[in-house]
């Protein structure tokens, strides 16, 4: 899903989704849910509280306000990071809800939690004692159908293990979504979508593992009671739903046990300052979960093993005798070296990983330093350039885009195409010039001729933007110089054309907020990635104003109503009170 994070943090109108449900209380911590799609969102309770203000269809500036006098607004980018993964996770919605969605299936059987942990904690030992009791060794199987009925009955283990934990999922008020054969496994089975376990808090997710691992242990209990031939194939089903390494059931009730819920806010981010590669790595370090990795750690140890001894007493391997073989015939170093470059690679390879995600981080901050809108050079031939070519261009500005196409074909047939050269002068400050000039393609930049003969540069027009519409509105000699950065191709409207066409269509305000206002926004750090839409509204409710020296702007002491931004000049930086 792409999110445009500019219209959603400045012009959209965002909607607490209806159709919500709230899982169960994790401490302080709440699992959203949006129904119908079958989304999820890991908030805690303060930033539950944020959402709420979205009730109704209210814009995200509107909120901080709130937020900052009920003292609840969280910093802006943790704020700003909620509110896309609310508008990701569908919980906030940019319009109307849209229809579709995951459809939940009518799963008939339903078992409750602490049955659920009982019959599997039963189920379990039952499997893990049967051989011992019977003394039964574990024997390979000596047929061909025995490999074969074992991998059915590893089969339908799984496959009744998803239907015990579907039960369990139904028995806590939780859904079950998407039921199907997985037919991309070693061992084909059937299977549910059981991420909405988490719905039902800790109680769910334990009996949706043990659920899982149950009918595996079950079958092999009964296995090594009545047809020890089978009990080696279904020890690879054991391995299967114990190992440590996937998605496993073992795994996920090692998880519902010991590991720490997080906030969908706090990994995966999403908006583009927390991207940086020290946001990223502060919260790689600030949520490493020391006491799930130390667990995880032992347990790995001790299933890898389990699975090595099993090996090598099934096939009846002498584990010192063979170690001490190896030793004595050499074959010990050549081992040694073999695992030594096994571990070395590995550094490697997650030394480069980590350097490849240096780079990578690196990358997208200085991306994120580039001005998104800024548009490539296009090469014209001038003496080619089609009239069409002419009313495309004009079209896709900001200034013209809203204009008729009668009136784009009007200044297409009216303007004059030429090039200037790169350090030429097209506006002299002071000049009395009636021409309106508009960029097709190059750089040119605003100067202001300072009392010692340098030049300060104001501005920066590139692709699509127009200038020299002061002289005209104002009926004023030139206010700066424009001079050529790299040569570009120019469109020339003389003061006739401009107040005959341009002007009746678009009137001075309309101009003057695009080719001022706006501009000059799009270029300040504060609105530099602000969205169009948010752009335009702020040149429509701002007013230019002019001071001289010693003129009072603010009051000491006084009520203040205005926000002051400095668009061309400079202040003392001192306050009187008068």
């Amino acid at each position: 899903m792409r999110i445009d994070q500019k219209h959603i943090l400045t012009t959209a109108s965002l909607t607490l989704v209806k159709d919500l449900k709230q899982g169960k209380e994790r401490g302080n911590l709440l699992l959203l849910k949006n129904i119908p799609h079958q989304t999820y969102l890991t908030v805690d309770k303060s930033q539950w509280r944020v959402l709420q203000q979205f009730k109704e269809p209210t814009l995200v500036a509107e909120v901080v306000p709130n937020l900052i006098l009920n003292r609840n607004c969280p910093p802006l980018r943790s704020f700003y990071e909620l509110i896309l993964k609310a508008i990701k996770a569908r919980i906030l919605l940019d319009g109307e809800e849209t229809k579709g969605g995951v459809k939940a299936v009518d799963w008939k059987w339903k078992m409750g939690g602490d049955f659920a942990r009982f019959l599997g904690i039963g189920l379990l030992l039952f499997g893990i004692f049967s051989p011992l009791i019977t003394g039964n060794n574990i024997e390979l199987p000596q047929q061909p159908w025995e490999v074969l009925v074992g991998f059915g009955l590893i089969s339908l283990s799984l496959s009744f293990g998803y239907v015990l934990a579907a039960s369990v999922i139904r028995g806590l008020d939780c859904e079950v979504y998407r039921p199907r054969i997985q037919w991309k496994s070693p061992v084909p089975h059937f299977c549910v979508d059981i991420e909405d376990s988490h719905m039902g808090g800790k109680a769910c997710e334990l009996g949706v593992a043990l659920m899982r691992m149950a009918p595996m242990f079950f079958i092999f209990g009964l296995c090594s009671i009545y047809n020890p031939s089978l009990d080696y194939v279904m020890l690879l089903g054991l391995f299967l739903v114990t190992q440590p390494f996937f998605e496993s059931p073992a795994l996920g009730f090692f998880s519902a046990l010991f590991r720490e819920v997080r906030l969908s806010t706090s990994h995966d981010f999403l908006f583009v300052q927390n991207r940086l590669l020290w946001a990223v790595i502060n919260s790689k370090v600030k949520f490493v979960e020391k006491k799930y990795l130390f667990i995880y750690a032992l347990y790995t140890i001790a299933w890898l093993g389990v699975v090595c001894a099993l090996n090598l007493h099934t096939f009846q391997i002498n584990g010192p005798l063979l170690l001490s073989t190896f030793y004595h015939s050499g074959q010990l170093k050549i081992v040694s070296l073999v695992l030594l470059s096994i571990v070395c690679t590995l550094i490697l390879a997650s030394a480069f990983l980590g350097f490849w995600i240096l780079l990578k981080n690196i990358y997208r901050y200085f991306q994120s330093l580039i001005v998104k809108h800024k548009q490539p050079f296009k090469d014209f031939d001038v003496q080619n350039i089609s009239r069409q070519t002419i009313i495309d261009e004009l079209s896709t500005s900001t200034l013209f885009e809203d204009c008729r196409p009668e009136t784009l074909v009007k200044i297409a047939d009216s303007v004059t195409v030429f090039e200037v050269q790169k350090r030429t002068f097209i506006i002299q400050e002071g000049a009395a010039d009636d021409t309106f000039y508009h960029i097709l393609s190059g750089k040119v930049e605003v100067v202001k001729e300072l009392p010692s003969g340098r030049y300060d540069k104001i501005a920066v027009l590139e692709n699509g933007d127009s200038f020299g519409e002061i002289a005209l509105l104002k009926q004023v000699p030139r206010t700066r110089s424009v001079r050529v950065v790299k040569k570009s191709v120019l469109l020339s409207l003389s003061r006739e054309k401009f107040e005959t066409i341009i002007l009746p269509s678009l009137g001075a305000e309309k101009i003057q907020e695009v080719l001022q206002k706006r501009a000059f926004l799009t270029r300040i750090p504060l609105c530099r990635n602000w969205h169009p839409q948010a752009l335009q509204r702020f040149a429509s409710l701002s007013s230019l104003n002019t001071y001289s020296n010693n003129d009072l702007i603010v009051n000491a002491g006084h009520s203040n109503q205005f926000f002051h931004i400095v668009f061309e000049g400079g202040n003392s930086g001192q306050i009187e009170n008068r």
